[in-house]
């Protein structure tokens, strides 16, 4: 075995091993050669899946990606194989993978199997959830750690801003961010931001002009980067789906590139796409 498999191994068993870093007994439900999926353990009686994808050396950090919508279908398990949906972040997670960084997308909490509200994505319930899922990641050294949320997700990494100040999270993400975020007390976020927006978004509830007013709210965080997407392929689906503006489509790489860029440290344009 040589020392890069061997590593990746040993990531990928210490990966299927989240379920014993956190409070009570879990499970690993599969382990495929991509993406694995594993249960951790939250609340009590409460369990939360992740689609974890790991680079073939170490990584460089991990996204933690929270999808739009009611947060459910974003993968599914066939046998060993854990298939990732549509959502932006979740089709391009293996780009983020690609580029050496490890991957947890967040399903749904066992307790809410048939999607969660704007309300419990911004509760004490879910940020406690988070809370595990963070500090397993970081239990197994997958750090640093990013937040990453699009659409709806958004809710649900503005509000853990808000709340999981003193965890261990080095950075957040917003892309397609819908208009509501603006209710939480955003001057409470202490990490650097990125945020990331469509010109052409054309879904009601995540306006260019909504999401252009939000660097001046991150009031205490020590870095707020804005950029502009542009550009793309012709929609496919309406407005507020996975395959228009609002989803990146046609624009995934330079997007995957800005965060990646962001997140490693580097200067990233004020503008991309074309």
């Amino acid at each position: 075995m040589t020392i890069r498999r061997g590593l990746r191994a040993a990531m990928l068993l210490g990966v299927a091993a989240f379920c014993c870093l956190a409070a009570g007994a879990g499970r690993s439900d599969a382990v495929g050669d991509a993406f694995s999926v594993v249960t951790v353990p939250t609340r009590p009686g409460v369990t939360v899946r992740l689609a974890v994808g790991l680079p073939a050396g170490r990584p460089a950090g991990v996204f933690v990606m929270f999808p739009g919508a009611n947060g459910t279908g974003s993968f599914r398990i066939a046998g060993e194989t854990a298939l990732l949906g549509d959502n932006f972040l979740v089709r391009t997670a293996p780009l983020f993978v690609a580029r050496g960084w490890a991957v947890a997308i967040v399903d749904v909490p066992s307790d809410h199997p048939a999607g969660m509200s704007d309300d419990f994505r911004a509760s004490p319930q879910r940020a406690q959830d988070i809370r595990a899922v963070v500090d397993a990641l970081a239990a197994r050294s997958l750090d640093p750690i990013y937040l990453v949320g699009t659409s709806a997700g958004t809710t649900s990494v503005a509000y853990l801003g808000t709340a999981l100040t003193d965890a261990p999270i080095k950075g957040i993400v917003l892309t397609s961010t819908v208009r509501t975020v603006i209710r939480f007390p955003l001057r409470r976020v202490t990490v650097p931001v990125l945020i990331v927006h469509h010109r052409a978004d054309a879904c009601p509830s995540t306006p260019p002009d909504a999401a252009a007013l939000l660097p001046r709210q991150f009031t205490a965080s020590p870095k707020v980067t804005f950029v502009w997407v542009q550009g793309g392929t012709t929609p496919q689906s309406t407005a507020c789906e996975v395959f228009a503006a609002h989803g990146y489509i046609g624009a995934e790489e330079p997007v995957v590139d800005v965060i990646v860029r962001w997140a490693a440290g580097e200067t990233v344009p004020a503008v991309v796409g074309r």
